[in-house]
């Protein structure tokens, strides 16, 4: 199911909000033709209207000192989630400063057409700032407010009131929600603005009609656009971040009120977890080389065979994919070999050591405690945290811990650290090590601060 495309608001929209609240455009001759120009006059007050759609962190530039701001909130992470509340408030500023830009750019040049017109006006008109937000979805509802707000009171003294608009749209592709703002700003209250509210009035209104459009099915245009999702980049490795708002409650259509969360790994089936190896004693290494006399790879003696068997480990294995070597009993061997009928050699025990490999795995998989939900308690176990960043499992980031919590014996050893691994694929190599160890449990937690719900 795709996301419903919602149409942008242009100035003719807002042309007819002006209409409707008793304004009108400013003509050429009503302020002359020399200078800037403001776009409305509203009884008291003279209006620019400003849409900002350029999104802040689609610029290089600015991505790679935003990464520079937040790189060292997160050190050694894989994935940097951009969160403006873990910020120093030095750093808050940096941060902000690099996304006011556009909006800078916006108040800047309003601020010298309302000035000019006021001039040729009136000096008893009021000036304001309608700024609207279609598109700069890297500035929450609040953030685009405080901004906007700072911009104006430090970066001019030529608009008395600004107004903070937009409507900021949320999906998961079920369940659509719609935010309409339009918060006034008052920046010199000796200028009186009464027309607020009707304007205020005006807008609701409109939106009414906006909202039912929606519904109903609109005209669709070429510059339509998406709700807000999360926002991402890469630089010099790592993947940073900007999530997703909460949708505020959860959803009344997918289970348990958990929306779906996108995948764009590529990953339609879990990954090998291992590499296994058939482990033989003694006993087990006699019978199978008198079944196996020509096969050289068992080696002439059991000395030579340990050996071996030491290389293949030192050789295989990596952090995603353990060396892992299996107790092969031949009684068990010959039974399912008997039933799978394969040709016997060092490749078949191989094998064989897979499939008791996937029989354990499985049953650890299948036995995972919750760690949140369960009052056990686990002397020894393989502990999974798994954190889950914003829409999509292919920000999510995986450590797996080697637990121990027996008096004098107690352990916390650290087996995966930051992997880019999302839950399913986590839990499957947690309990890969768990059998590694000769580990009965695996025990997770999901870290949900950042995930999208």
């Amino acid at each position: 199911m795709n996301y419903i495309r919602i149409n942008r608001i242009h100035e003719k929209d807002f042309d007819s909000i002006v209409e409707e609240a008793g304004g009108e455009r400013i003509k050429p001759n009503m302020s002359g033709s020399k200078g800037h120009s403001a776009d409305y006059i509203l009884n008291e007050a003279i209006i620019e209207l400003k849409l900002v759609r350029e999104e802040g962190l689609i610029k290089e530039s600015r991505r790679k000192k935003v990464a520079e701001i937040f790189r060292k909130t997160q050190p050694d992470r894989p994935v940097v989630v951009l969160d403006s509340k873990i910020l120093s408030q030095k750093e808050l500023r940096k941060y902000y400063n690099l996304l006011e830009h556009p909006i800078q750019t916006a108040v800047r040049t309003a601020a010298k057409q309302v000035h000019d017109t006021n001039l040729r006006i009136g000096s008893d008109i009021t000036r304001v700032l309608i700024i609207l937000n279609d598109g700069y979805t890297a500035l929450s509802m609040e953030e685009f407010h405080e901004i906007v707000g700072k911009t104006v009171r430090n970066d001019t003294s030529k608009i008395d009131y600004a107004v903070a608009e937009g409507i900021y749209y949320y999906s998961d592709r079920f369940d659509n929600y719609f935010f309409p703002r339009f918060n006034l700003i008052p920046v010199n209250i000796d200028k009186p603005f009464p027309s607020y509210n009707i304007l205020l009035d005006s807008w609701n209104k409109w939106v009414e009609k906006y909202m039912t459009s929606v519904v109903l099915g609109q005209k669709k245009f070429d510059d339509d656009r998406l709700p807000v999702i999360d926002l991402n980049f890469e630089i010099d490795g790592i993947e940073y971040v900007k999530t997703c708002p909460p949708m505020g409650k959860p959803s009344g259509f997918w289970p348990d009120g958990k929306r779906p969360r996108e995948n764009t790994t590529g990953m339609e089936r879990c990954p090998p977890v291992a590499t296994c190896f058939p482990k033989l004693s003694r006993t087990n290494w006699s019978k199978f080389k008198e079944i196996m006399s020509d096969e050289s790879k068992l080696q002439d003696d059991y000395a030579s065979w340990l050996r071996w068997a030491k290389e293949q480990e030192q050789q295989g294995g990596t952090d995603l994919q353990p060396f892992i070597a299996i107790d092969i009993e031949y009684e068990d061997f010959i039974s399912w070999y008997r039933k799978a009928g394969e040709s016997l050699s060092i490749f078949t025990l191989c094998c064989f050591a897979v499939a008791v490999f996937q029989t354990k795995i499985s049953s650890i998989i299948e036995g995972a405690i919750n760690k949140m939900e369960s009052n056990l308690v686990i002397p020894s176990h393989i502990f999974l945290l798994t954190e889950e960043i914003g829409q999509d499992r292919a920000f999510d980031i995986s450590s797996i811990y080697y637990i121990n919590e027996t008096s004098g014996f107690e352990r916390n050893d650290i087996i995966v650290a930051n992997q880019r691994l999302f839950f399913e694929y986590a839990l499957a190599l947690a309990s890969a090590y768990a059998v590694q160890m000769g580990i009965e449990t695996v025990a997770y937690e999901k870290n949900e601060k950042y995930a999208w719900t």
